[in-house]
């Protein structure tokens, strides 16, 4: 266990470092004439900055790897050293980033680091199993290990989505097993922190909005209750936050080295989740109708195609659907039915608040994200300063897609960075200008900085100790938290008959233990395992099909174990089933039958 953790520590540090090297390398070759002003004078935004456009590199080359067949350690290794190498030939022939970069750094700057890198690390240390990560993150990154390419595994619930954030998992899950899987998952955290402290020196030369705006970060409901588990939403909200950040940086209205890098990171945020395809839609729509420039919406729209069209591609190759499963009514249905379609629009509905309330304050509230609220306040400041302005627009105009076409509280993602930003920045606004803010970048500095200190200890207090205490009894004991996990135990347990029964399971409620089993796992609301064909009747009257056809069924997808939740109240003689299988396992959750050899 403690030599899990440590090399997940490691590869994260070392992955890290790597990717703030290529970056600074790329930001190097893009910007020979200065162009891209005082970034390496803000260190906190030249690391930002560095890391995350390092990590789109590194990504594209995974994808590279993974449509060649070439996903394997060995391939991959080659790859990073490959991109470390140049990127340091690169540096060494043109070094001018590189010294002010580093010489702009303080001790307690370091400090902070340590601290986000190790706030990240103790999150990451506990067992999968929250629901989205054992569902399909997991079992996807998996399943490319396993197949040492990016191929499609039907029965997972989104195998066609956009899935930059899923290989970031794969990553680390190959470097350090599910504790590097849930850490790699979480960098995205900590880079969007750095961005935040650098937008915070940015603006008011100070760190103590940034401080705010990460505390405001760590308490949306979708960020706290996904913290430290596999969850991709991070990775769409680090690349969303870049490329607005860099589409407002100019300090003038026409800068092409930074249009290029926010259409870079614009694509890539296309490229972790549909809705990252949205936020780069709102920004075409920015420049097009504010910005009036050809040229920059033509750079714009290059890199971002750069980064984000792959998937799309790789999409319309497979299923003839760019959008799969959202486009099945326009281009044609491939492994989702209208059905199924229908049925995830319906389950979307559920969330939030009524749209015809036009309550948006309301909806928040729901998403657990009333921090935002504050974002949405800022339209009272009619003097925001003028690089604000295209933030809060695409701020207000994304939130209000999201009131009206979702409100799933992780489908913030693409805002969180902008949306905790403006936030902090509107109680900097009605708190601390004028003298206030003096007091806090040089003037009075030891009272400045003690109070920083304070205000540090107390979020770092409030936003860790969970986690703190959750890695603390989970190092203690592992299977503390699988004892409540419905489906680890009985998945385990199948694992053993996979030599005498195979490695393909029927499963029926328990979707989210499919990362538990070593093998294929058939069985979900959607897709062509829908639940639907496993039973027969309606309402009231609906129950599972007759042993004779089930066995039927689990003939056509090749499945001798089939697998049944006591909580989903499924309806069944058990008495006529135990003429046709045996009951290999059986707890408080359900049991676990294997087909008899008659």
């Amino acid at each position: 266990m403690y030599l899990d953790i440590f090399i997940a520590a490691i590869s994260a540090v070392l992955f890290v470092a790597q990717s703030s090297l290529v970056g600074l390398a790329i930001i190097t070759a893009l910007n020979p004439r200065g162009e891209i002003d005082g970034l390496a004078y803000n260190r906190y935004l030249m690391l930002f900055f560095s890391a995350t456009t390092g990590l789109v590199v590194n990504l594209l080359v995974l994808f590279a790897l993974g449509i060649f067949g070439w996903l394997n350690p060995a391939a991959i290794a080659v790859g990073a050293c490959a991109l470390f190498f140049l990127a340091a030939w690169i540096i060494r022939h043109d070094s001018r980033y590189l010294l002010p970069t580093i010489s702009n750094w303080k001790y307690t700057d370091g400090l902070i680091l340590v601290a986000l890198l190790l706030g990240s690390i103790v999150a990451a240390i506990h067992p999968p199993g929250h629901w989205d990560d054992t569902m399909y993150h997991l079992p996807l990154a998996r399943y490319y290990l396993e197949q040492k390419a990016i191929v499609v595994n039907d029965y997972l619930r989104f195998p066609l989505f956009p899935q930059y954030g899923d290989l970031l998992v794969m990553l680390g899950l190959m470097l350090g097993h599910e504790v590097g899987a849930q850490l790699f998952a979480t960098i995205p955290l900590l880079l969007i922190c750095i961005g935040l402290f650098g937008a915070s020196l940015w603006k008011t030369r100070s760190l103590i909005v940034g401080m705010i705006a990460i505390y405001f970060l760590y308490r949306l409901g979708p960020v706290k209750s996904t913290l430290g588990y596999a969850y991709i939403d991070n990775t769409l909200a680090l690349f969303s936050w870049g490329a607005v950040l860099a589409l407002v940086m100019p300090k003038t209205s026409i800068s092409f080295k930074w249009i290029l890098i926010s259409g870079f990171f614009a694509g890539a945020a296309a490229g972790s989740k549909y809705f990252g395809l949205v936020l780069a839609g709102l920004m075409f729509l920015y420049i097009l109708l504010f910005q009036r420039n050809i040229k920059m919406l033509v750079m714009f729209s290059g890199a971002a195609i750069l980064t984000g069209v792959w998937w799309y591609v790789r999409n319309i190759v497979i299923a003839g659907d760019p959008f799969h499963p959202a486009g099945g009514s326009v281009f044609g249905y491939y492994l989702w039915n209208a059905a199924d379609l229908k049925l995830q629009v319906s389950e979307q509905a559920r969330h939030g608040v009524s749209p015809t309330s036009l309550n948006i304050f309301a909806a928040l509230g729901k998403a657990k994200a009333k921090s935002l609220i504050l974002a949405i306040v800022s339209l009272l400041i009619f003097k925001l300063p003028k690089a604000l302005k295209p933030m809060r627009a695409l701020f207000i105009a994304y939130i209000v897609f999201w009131f009206f076409v979702t409100q799933v509280e992780r489908y913030l993602a693409p805002v969180y960075g902008v949306g905790v930003f403006l936030s902090a920045y509107v109680l900097y606004w009605a708190v601390w200008r004028g003298p206030v803010s003096q007091y806090f970048i040089g003037k009075g500095k030891l009272g400045g900085q003690a109070f920083a200190i304070v205000v540090a200890l107390v979020f770092a207090t409030v936003i860790f100790s969970a986690p703190l205490k959750r890695a603390r009894w989970s190092i203690v004991d592992w299977q503390r938290d699988y004892k409540d996990q419905p489906g680890h135990h009985l998945f385990s347990k199948a694992n053993n008959s996979i030599d005498t029964y195979g490695d393909r399971m029927l499963q029926i409620g328990f979707e989210n233990a499919i990362y538990y089993f070593n093998g294929t796992v058939i069985g979900d609301w959607y897709g062509p395992g829908r639940y639907r064909q496993f039973f027969v009747g309606k309402g009231a009257r609906r129950s599972l099909l007759p042993p004779k056809k089930m066995l039927q069924v689990m003939h056509h997808f090749d499945a001798s174990i089939l697998t049944l939740s006591k909580k989903r109240n499924i309806k069944f003689s058990r008495d006529d089933y135990l003429k046709y299988f045996d009951v290999f396992s059986e707890d408080k959750y359900g049991l676990v039958l294997i087909k008899k050899r008659l």
